[in-house]
């Protein structure tokens, strides 16, 4: 953990430009990591229709759902982010969704895929009256049978010279005392004590841990590993603002696992009772 300012998560998501600095200008995607890490790998999202969603310009969402999932098998919370207009370059039908009965009648795909249990098809009335009640998701969608994770490549001219550099997302990963020691890393801190040398010592050897597991090929700039005090920053997140953000960062590292065309299979996680 570095001295100094701890960054927390939600500063990533801000635009550094000081008239817009706290206006959010990333979009982003929650999930566990292993889960995540499969999605990504296997070339992005798609949902049957011709719409996906699960984009969110709130990172604190983002963080609620990264936190969902099988404890056991799906890994820690993480979190897949990208510049929106990067990613609104690859993928030209990116917007926010409008939560009017207007806009989501116009968009009869939107509406199902905003349906708890889409399988369970009702009236339209009630799926739109359903979707409008998740207006706090501020969920983004593009108008596509499949998304990809951002992967796109820029060039400048230096000269005479063209230049070229990936445009790429990444990953955040938020460990708690209880999530490291699902990764069979033993830290003697109590319960969010918040013992500085035990979490500094741990998150070490998560980091170590982490990058020699995330496959080398995923289409990502790098992966921060944040720790976050208890679980409740994850589970609990306040999803008025990114101010209540509790996670901060100890590192960051690019990947250099087994690349994942070659088959990803990650470690169990310890059973915690």
């Amino acid at each position: 953990m570095s001295h100094g300012h701890l960054r927390q998560d939600s500063e990533d998501f801000l635009n550094s430009d000081y008239n817009k600095r706290y206006q959010p200008d990333k979009l982003c995607r929650g999930k566990r990591l292993w889960r995540l890490i499969r999605e990504m790998g296997s070339g992005g999202w798609e949902t049957g229709t011709k719409a996906v969603g699960g984009f969110s310009e709130e990172p604190l969402i983002c963080k609620r759902f990264g936190a969902r999932g099988d404890e056991q098998h799906d890994g820690p919370p993480a979190l897949y982010y990208a510049k929106m207009e990067d990613y609104k370059e690859q993928h030209p039908t990116l917007q926010p969704i409008q939560y009017t009965e207007e806009w989501l009648t116009a968009h009869p795909d939107v509406v199902q895929i905003c349906q708890t249990i889409p399988e369970c098809r009702r009236p339209l009335c009630e799926e739109i009256g359903s979707a409008i009640c998740y207006k706090n998701e501020k969920e983004w969608v593009a108008l596509e049978e499949k998304v990809r994770p951002l992967d796109l490549v820029h060039k400048y001219e230096w000269g005479d010279e063209v230049h070229s550099y990936p445009v790429q997302g990444k990953i955040n990963v938020y460990l708690s005392d209880r999530e490291l020691a699902r990764m069979s890393i033993d830290i003697r801190t109590g319960y969010g004590t918040g013992n500085l040398p035990e979490v500094c010592k741990a998150m070490a050897e998560a980091k170590e841990k982490l990058e020699k597991i995330i496959p080398s090929d995923l289409p990502v700039e790098y992966v921060q590993l944040y720790y976050c005090d208890s679980d409740s920053d994850l589970m609990n997140a306040d999803s008025s603002g990114t101010k209540n953000s509790a996670c901060e960062l100890h590192s960051s590292f690019k990947p250099q696992g087994r690349p994942f065309k070659e088959g990803f299979n990650p470690p169990p996680s310890e059973r915690i009772w």
